[in-house]
């Protein structure tokens, strides 16, 4: 949508969600079919987040509430059945397959800043990502592992320099891929303890099991 001179989008993110309702359907009618509209609430709680998705008449949304906890998990050791209670609040949303998923954006703290630096606390951050339900969004820096806490070190500028993550992106990438099950499966939650999680995403004709254990055990 074009934007007149001066308009900023970030100084309309108090208007109410009526506002939205209206804007969006007005959209709908001037634009071609199937046309998404992606909404962004930054809340931690799927029923803020789908209550303005519902409301707000919004395609889909960034999963925000996912995003919190796939960096408490992975990044700060919590527990991993986190993840477990923002998957089973699913059913709140129309199509969850459609949410944006995402290990950081310019307006968060980078990933590898949230992982204080550790490179394979992000590469299991990031195989969560891009194994989970979702559309996962990949933001410039991090295959670069990019630090940042907040503006303006989180939205600096690409650096074309070694990329120690490109290559665990790529695989993740390539395997979901290969397997339409890890694209656009079912989630099926197996395992949701302090340090196991487990998932199946399931089709007609495959099914793809994902488990991540940091218990130490065989």
């Amino acid at each position: 949508v074009a934007k007149p001179d001066g308009f900023r989008l970030d100084a309309v993110k108090h208007l109410p969600l009526s506002f939205w309702a209206r804007f969006n359907k007005d959209i709908r009618k001037a634009a071609r079919p199937n046309f998404e509209l992606l909404g962004e609430m930054l809340d931690g709680d799927p029923r803020v987040v789908a209550q303005v998705q519902r409301e707000g008449g919004f395609t889909t949304m960034f999963d925000f509430p996912l995003h919190f906890a796939l960096n408490d998990v992975f990044c700060r050791g919590e527990s991993a059945a986190r993840l477990g209670a923002i998957l089973s609040s699913d059913r709140l949303y129309p199509s969850p397959g459609l949410l944006t998923t995402l290990a950081d954006n310019h307006d968060l703290p980078r990933l590898m800043t949230q992982c204080g630096q550790d490179l394979e606390k992000a590469k299991d951050a990031l195989a969560f990502l891009l194994t989970v339900r979702g559309v996962p969004s990949i933001i410039w820096g991090t295959e670069i592992g990019q630090i940042g806490e907040k503006e303006p070190a989180s939205r600096a500028s690409m650096i074309f320099a070694e990329a120690p993550l490109k290559a665990e992106i790529a695989k993740w990438t390539a395997l979901r891929k290969q397997h339409p099950a890890l694209d656009h499966g079912a989630t099926e939650i197996l395992v949701a303890s302090n340090d196991v999680f487990s998932v199946m995403r399931l089709l007609d004709d495959q099914a793809a099991r994902v488990t991540f254990d940091r218990s130490k055990q065989p």
